[in-house]
């Protein structure tokens, strides 16, 4: 299985029309306007970890704004998935920014979107020195590789209605299974091991933002940000609803490295300072580890 979401929609005319009437749009809005002070918060994730819905929660903050994939080939916010300059990424993040009307102003990256664009982390860090992060994940990934299965069969990414929910059965290749386990690991290994990132960022879990998400907000997220608690809402619906034995019509076959923990689920802890957007704002890049 491909870990690359973008090959999954069809890059049209039309598409590419949309794509680049968003980017006139931004760069005639950040040097024909007034721009205003902004701070960046970036969401790093997966495909299938909740990303989007974290988005949607933030959204409904006030003052808080939160653009898709804009790094994404495939979507009017992003950009070509080559002959793309690093400096012209650079560009297109600060302008696709400052399109946003919060003063807190963010945006999403699929891991795999920045390897596209070859953008590490550190060149965010030094580009963005006052931004924060947060880090989505998925704690079972056999639902996030099923969940991302259906996906592609199904052509929907979000589901907005009950409507949208998956009703049938899917098989598994517990081949294909164990190397999107061990891929997931590596990348959010390579996360955490940039150093700087555990001061300025914190962690989010899909199962906990699904069952209990204005706890983590209230835990979390509004401290990261340096806002007072507020109620957050979304319109989003899961869309598989249903236990893993009644979706995977193999399960049985794949007892042995289901109940194996390293393939199966895990959990990310990054020790940090504590230290919110607020507090980054008042410290140097150096003292703030940004």
């Amino acid at each position: 299985m491909s870990d690359t979401p973008n090959k999954l929609k069809t890059i049209t005319p039309a598409n590419r029309a949309k794509r680049l009437l968003n980017r006139s749009s931004n760069a005639a809005r950040y040097y024909f306007l007034p721009r205003r002070a902004q701070r960046p918060l970036f969401v790093l994730a997966e495909p299938r970890t909740g990303s989007t819905l974290i988005g949607d929660y933030l959204n409904s903050v006030p003052g808080v704004s939160v653009a898709s994939e804009i790094l994404s080939p495939t979507l009017p916010c992003g950009l070509p998935a080559d002959g793309i300059s690093k400096a012209a990424v650079r560009r297109h993040i600060i302008q696709s920014l400052n399109a946003q009307p919060g003063s807190i102003s963010g945006a999403k990256y699929l891991l795999a979107h920045l390897t596209m664009h070859d953008v590490t982390l550190d060149d965010l860090r030094q580009w963005f020195p006052t931004a924060v992060y947060l880090i989505v994940y998925r704690g079972s990934l056999l639902e996030q590789y099923v969940s991302f299965q259906v996906a592609k069969a199904t052509h929907k990414w979000v589901g907005l209605d009950k409507r949208d929910q998956f009703q049938d059965r899917i098989h598994v290749d517990a081949d294909d299974f164990m190397r999107f386990c061990s891929a997931e690991r590596d990348k959010y290994s390579k996360i955490l091991s940039y150093k700087w990132i555990h001061s300025c960022s914190r962690i989010v879990r899909y199962e906990d933002l699904a069952s209990r998400p204005q706890a983590v907000f209230d835990a979390d997220v509004f401290s990261l940000l340096g806002l007072p608690s507020t109620p957050i809402v979304t319109n989003m619906v899961k869309q598989i609803d249903r236990k893993m034995p009644d979706v995977i019509e193999n399960y049985d076959e794949l007892q042995k490295i289901i109940s194996n923990e390293t393939t199966h689920a895990y959990q990310l802890n990054v020790p940090h300072a504590g230290l919110g957007l607020a507090e980054c704002q008042s410290k140097s890049p150096e003292t703030c580890s940004l």
